[in-house]
């Protein structure tokens, strides 16, 4: 099993690893040489740029997961601030709320994790695929559960590709099921989209 990972690892490293590094470079590289360029064509650049060198870090952080299955996982919901501000725009602003309840502990790393990709998830297909001018998420942590509810006010019934972008639904749905929590997709009247997803803190370790 340990070599069959390593094997894994060794294989995204080599398919994914190098093309985020290239990705990065190139994007970069323009950056540099195109000084005149408009600045919506430079924010485009750095975004870019900056999105290759978070998943860059992702990939790495899940190939030493994948090296060691004891090893914390990687983005928490305490970076959806930072990724909102990478994926805000001036024709899509972003707004992250987070309210923790006092009395809360810390949240176990597999909750902690699946509520940040969660999030990713619902936020990148809103700013994408939505035509949305503003999103909102709201992540809010009580006794008992962490509640992440994103919020835009695009379309009111998405196309198609904004449901398999990335992990598509069927793999949020299955990333809150497998922690004994739930989501809850569909239309925000009068319009927009809004994902809401409910997780115990009990969920994982």
């Amino acid at each position: 099993m340990a070599e069959e990972r390593a094997w894994i690892a060794r294989e995204i490293h080599d398919a994914v690893g190098h093309h985020l590094t290239a990705i990065r470079m190139q994007a970069n590289a323009a950056r540099h040489v195109l000084t005149d360029a408009p600045p919506p064509a430079a924010r485009v650049l750095g975004t870019v740029a900056d999105l290759s060198a978070s998943a860059l870090r992702d990939v790495r952080l899940l190939l030493a997961a994948l090296r060691d299955e004891h090893r914390p996982t990687g983005a928490t919901l305490a970076d959806v601030p930072a990724l909102a501000d990478r994926l805000s725009s001036p024709g899509c602003r972003v707004h992250v709320t987070i309210d923790r309840h006092a009395a809360a502990g810390p949240l176990p790393a597999l909750v902690d994790h699946a509520g940040y990709r969660l999030a990713q998830e619902a936020l990148t297909n809103a700013v994408r695929h939505a035509a949305a001018t503003r999103v909102n998420v709201r992540i809010r942590q009580d006794l008992k559960t962490v509640t992440i509810l994103v919020e835009d006010d695009g379309q009111g019934h998405p196309p198609s590709s904004r449901l398999l972008t990335g992990s598509g639904l069927r793999g949020m749905r299955e990333r809150a099921h497998l922690l004994g929590g739930h989501l809850d997709i569909g239309p925000r009247p009068p319009h927009g989209w809004r994902v809401k997803a409910v997780l115990p803190t009990h969920g994982g370790g």
